[in-house]
């Protein structure tokens, strides 16, 4: 496909995920067969270093307020997700910028025969890059790896996913899975930062051939296309060899694992190298444990692909009737697939542990610790930062 061709197919593909996105969403017409869960938070939180500042820092405190909707409706046929949010963060000091962010994520599924079942998955999220609010509950989307690159309170990013995807029974034990996905960023009020827009796109087939009733095997042929606005151009294609296994109607595992080539479409140099994933998901009554562990050639907000080493975890855990325990995690190795480069060699990692005890019936209280390490290779010193928050969550 040439540079015309890509560059139409980005922006069609811009287009249709909002349109796909406003005809998900549910109608007034359509209000009964949705059901909803609304929820509102309000809270304090304290800061000893906001802007990961290598070396002293002050702490910043302010309060947060931020809503969230989660829509969900099934049919016989179809069903659909649709999660909404918007927060609101106000500082107590003047050299810090409040921030307000925004997010919707769709995930929807159409039976359309007996043998094909049309998918889509959209996301919109316009965001600051560090301690967001309303990134969605689980491990995330591994393909972002820009958490932790801006932590100026000015900074936004618009981040945008649209991923439809077909999945043919073959036969009763064989299934082809197309799937194709585009991811957009820009920034604003980046002027002072090395944070550059870019998209990608990425076509993909898997080949799934069940050889048990618990077991699958699969290989994945896909290839990506970046570019950015610094007019740097890649491409990548990989082959992958996996695995599923249902070892329980609560608990599925995935590992898949193979080879990836990249070519610099600018100065022609090639890269190879493997590409791993790793994935766990557990769902009970009382508690669900979402965990990834890969490594890939990823976007990122740099002007460049990296090669990003990850492990991310999301668990819940009930421990009474009342109270409930949240772990959500990351950690995040990102390098440059050539050479050095000291705005994108780093380590990163987030850990952030979450009580919620549900004081009244439809109020919790809500008590969170979270810390976040950076260290750049250029840098001799790592950068680390520690916060609280304590607040109120009323939902219906």
């Amino acid at each position: 496909m040439d540079d015309n061709k890509w560059r139409r197919a980005s922006r069609l593909a811009s287009g249709l995920s909002s349109l796909v996105v406003l005809s998900v969403a549910p109608s007034p017409l359509l209000a009964a067969d949705w059901s909803a869960k609304p929820r509102i938070d309000v809270g304090a939180i304290r800061d000893d270093n906001i802007g990961l500042a290598i070396g002293d820092s002050e702490s910043t405190t302010g309060y947060v307020f931020a809503g969230r909707l989660d829509l969900e409706r099934k049919t016989e046929r179809s069903k659909a997700k649709v999660n909404g949010s918007a927060s609101f963060t106000k500082y107590n000091r003047d050299d810090v910028d409040d921030k307000s962010e925004q997010g919707l994520l769709v995930d929807s599924e159409y039976q359309a025969s007996e043998r094909g079942t049309l998918g889509f998955d959209g996301e919109y999220r316009r965001e600051s890059l560090f301690a967001t609010i309303t990134k969605p509950a689980g491990t995330g989307d591994v393909h972002d790896v820009d958490v932790g690159l801006s932590t100026d309170t000015r900074v936004k990013r618009n981040y945008r996913v649209f991923n439809p995807t077909w999945n043919w029974l073959a036969s009763e034990r064989s299934s082809v899975n197309f799937n194709y996905r585009w991811t957009g960023a820009d920034f604003s009020s980046a002027e002072n930062t090395d944070l550059i827009d870019y998209t990608e796109q990425l076509f993909g087939v898997t080949y799934g051939w069940k050889v048990s009733q618990r077991d699958e095997l699969n290989v994945t042929v896909n290839t990506s296309r970046y570019e950015s606005d610094n007019d740097a151009e890649s491409k990548t294609n990989r082959l992958l060899l996996g695995a599923t296994r249902n070892f329980s109607e609560n608990l599925s595992g995935s590992v898949s694992a193979g080879a990836s080539r990249t070519t610099n479409s600018t100065t022609d140099d090639t890269s190879t190298g493997t590409v791993l994933s790793i994935g766990l998901k557990q769902h009970s009554d009382i508690s669900s444990l979402e965990g990834v562990i890969s490594r890939d050639i990823a976007p990122s907000g740099v002007g460049r692909v990296v090669r990003a080493d990850q492990v991310r975890v999301y668990w819940t855990q009930k421990t009474s009737e009342t109270v409930e325990f949240v772990l959500d995690a990351q950690l995040l190795k990102n390098q440059v697939i050539e050479g050095t480069d000291p705005t994108v060699d780093r380590r990163y990692y987030e850990i952030s542990p979450q009580l919620r005890w549900q004081w009244l019936e439809n109020l919790s209280v809500i008590g969170s610790y979270r810390v976040r390490w950076q260290k750049y290779a250029v840098d001799s010193d790592s950068a680390d930062s520690h916060s609280i928050f304590l607040g109120l969550s009323y939902s219906l």
